[in-house]
């Protein structure tokens, strides 16, 4: 073989997997930024959730550090005063430090009721931004993970609305 086309065949090796990598890269980015319901039934009630002190309660799982939750924030803005509206507690579930957690929804006037590692909820959490609509017993009403497209969004505001006639 001789030495250019060794060099062919290595740019072409090269190309090849800069186009898998790519390819890799965008299906992962992809499957991240689409809802994702859970096939979870039910979230065992504790200390830390107190899920009976409300008829529903709005989780709010986010990182400070997660782009998708910052792309997020605008529809959050909407939907948790709309939650506290009905009667929707809202409660932050934090996968890093509870501090910096209720700081950065703080400063991104996101205003919820608590903020609880995920942790001590024993709630497995496989990525932020999740959002879970349970019911006071703890039975998963709703459960979204990834940035919301907006057939999600209208989903999650029409069940929370549905809380208000319900009352």
């Amino acid at each position: 073989m001789n030495l250019s086309r060794a060099f062919d065949l290595l740019r072409c090796l090269l190309v090849s997997a800069i186009v898998i990598h790519v390819g890799l890269r965008w299906q992962q980015s992809r499957s991240h930024q689409l809802a994702v319901e859970e096939p979870i039934a039910r979230i065992e009630d504790n200390k830390a959730l107190a899920l009976s002190t409300s008829r529903r309660t709005l989780i709010l799982a986010t990182a400070s550090y997660c782009h998708f939750c910052r792309e997020s924030l605008p529809f959050y803005r909407r939907v948790v005063p709309l939650a506290h509206q009905t009667g929707i507690r809202v409660v932050g579930l934090a996968t890093e430090d509870l501090a910096v957690n209720r700081a950065y929804l703080l400063s991104e006037n996101i205003t919820i009721d608590d903020v609880v590692g995920s942790d001590e909820a024993h709630i497995p959490i496989q990525g932020t931004p999740t959002l879970m609509l349970l019911s006071s017993d703890g039975s998963v009403i709703g459960w979204w993970r990834g940035k919301l497209n907006s057939s999600s969004e209208v989903s999650l505001i029409n069940m929370i609305n549905s809380t208000r006639v319900e009352r």
